[in-house]
């Protein structure tokens, strides 16, 4: 369960750190990261939600398109298209947040249209507009992102530790099995050994015990003593 919520916290992280660097460093196909701030698209793109826009040649009523009302403005506003006309050549889209009553009263200029929004993610808008402040980088890129990387070195280690013990635990099976007897030279080895303590001509060593010791030299000594006494009898009687 744990290793589920962990890389759920890494593809959370990835995602945040790629939708920040596609709001800041310009993508090919133009497109565009943008957060929604207000609830007026509400049910349809929620309060704090990213929206990924891209511009188009064609916008079409019922398209829900990103636009600023002045070419100066950093201010963006994201709308649906209800109407559309064509005045001196120019063309003028009237929006209307879903939430809304009534068509926002100002029109919108063609070349005021920042892009047609592809498609929204609901709540991510917050953890990403708090990733672009210092405060927030730091704590939602660098800190989990040196986390990620202290657990894979961590990973590599015990892999490695791993790899190491199954080499040592190969090796020294591969070396019992080369120093292990067939059946058959073990069963050589014992008929051989057995043969060995069979032969009547080869001198086992015996136990020796000191009280057996000491009654074989008071043995030796008794007998000894009759012989001299004998030969002094002889003596004399010469």
């Amino acid at each position: 369960m744990l290793k589920w919520f962990y890389y759920l916290f890494i593809v959370l992280i990835a995602a945040i750190a790629l939708l920040l660097l596609i709001s800041v460093v310009p993508v090919p196909g133009n497109y565009e990261v943008l957060v929604v701030l207000s609830g007026s698209m509400e049910p349809t793109i929620k309060v704090g939600s990213v929206v990924v826009v891209k511009p188009s040649e064609d916008y079409k009523i019922d398209d829900i398109i990103t636009f600023s009302r002045s070419e100066d403005s950093e201010v963006s506003t994201t709308h649906r298209i209800v109407e559309i006309e064509d005045e001196d050549g120019r063309v003028l889209y009237t929006v209307k947040g879903d939430i809304n009553e009534d068509p926002d009263q100002d029109k919108v200029l063609k070349e005021n249209v920042i892009g047609k929004v592809l498609f929204s993610i609901p709540f991510l808008g917050y953890p990403l507009n708090f990733a672009k402040q210092p405060v927030g980088f730091v704590l939602l890129i660098w800190i989990p992102a040196l986390i990620i990387i202290w657990e894979e070195i961590k990973n590599i280690g015990k892999e490695m530790k791993r790899t190491r013990e199954a080499k040592l635990e190969k090796a020294v099976l591969e070396e019992e099995k080369l120093n292990k007897k067939s059946p058959k030279e073990e069963r050589k080895a014992s008929i051989q050994e057995e043969s060995v303590w069979a032969d009547p001509l080869i001198i086992r060593p015996q136990p020796f015990y000191p009280e057996q010791g000491r009654e074989r030299e008071k043995k030796q000594i008794t007998q000894a003593g009759p012989k001299k006494t004998l030969m002094r009898d002889i003596t004399k009687e010469k």
